[in-house]
Parts: C-alpha cells; structure tokens; sequence
C-alpha cells in the first residue's frame, strides 16, 4: 500500500548498539546467555490531526493550526510543532504494527488532550479541520521475552 511514511535512518546495527549500550552492566551479567532474536522492520501509524485554532485579538480574529499527534498502537497522544518531513512509498500491510488499544480509547485520550489545551486557553475556538496518517519505522525485536521497539528514524 501507498503511505506517507517517515524515512529510515538509523539501520539495523545502529539500532542493536544503541540497545546494548541501555542494557545496564548488572543486567548483561546477570542474563548472559540472552540473545536478541526475531529482528524486523515494523511501522507505526500514527494519526495527525490538526486543528485550527480562531481566537480575537483587538478586535481582530487571527487563525493558528494546533497540530496532534496520536500513536495507534499506544494511545499516546502529543502536541507537536510541526508535521515531520515525510516521503511516499510502498510498503506491505504485513509490515504495519496492528493497534493494541480500541477505537474508544484512543478517542478519549484526543478529548483528553484537548480538554488540557482548552484549559490554558479557554477563550479560544478549536476546530478540527484536517486528518491523515503517517507511518512511522521501528526495529522490533525479542529480548528476554519482550518484545522492544527500536526508533529507525532520527527526530
């Protein structure tokens, strides 16, 4: 499928090394014998939803875009400057990381989020005028049992 999907730049040993410089001394000793298997690339959706904000001042009405960045598969939400630079490609559904948490969830954490902003700034309005996706890279693996996610783009 067509997405627009953030670029890969830290490639698969970039990312194992960053991952064993994490692991505190104690833990290596201790687990020795654990080994990093099942390494993959997986994609993130993540959901950007931009709001336009209108409030007054001095008698004039100014626009300003709010932008919010939801995470699919852990609900987080933030609130962030701008859209990353994106690129289009081709990628197999297979590769997209299936969403943990349910529609209703990730909802909630929207409104909760904005209720935050609206705190802040009660005499704005915020309308929500524009939403798409993008796809984040992570390395996944398995270590010990878990299953770890490792960044492959660099913010």
């Amino acid at each position: 499928m067509l997405v627009d999907l953030v670029e890969i730049k830290i490639n698969k040993n970039e990312a194992l090394k960053n991952l064993f410089e994490k692991i505190p001394l104690l833990s290596k000793v201790i687990q020795f014998n654990k080994r990093i298997s099942d390494i993959s690339l997986r994609y993130v959706e993540y959901k950007i939803l931009r709001y336009r904000v209108d409030k007054v001042e001095n008698g004039f009405l100014k626009s300003d875009y709010r932008i919010v960045a939801l995470n699919t598969y852990t609900g987080n939400t933030k609130l962030v400057d701008e859209i990353p630079a994106t690129v289009k490609r081709y990628i197999a559904s297979s590769c997209v990381q299936k969403p943990k948490i349910n529609d209703s969830i990730l909802k909630n954490n929207i409104e909760g989020e904005i209720e935050k902003h609206y705190r802040r700034y009660k005499s704005e309005n915020m309308v929500l005028s524009d939403v798409f996706s993008i796809y984040k890279p992570y390395w996944t693996c398995d270590y010990n049992g878990k299953n770890i996610f490792l960044e492959a783009y660099k913010s």
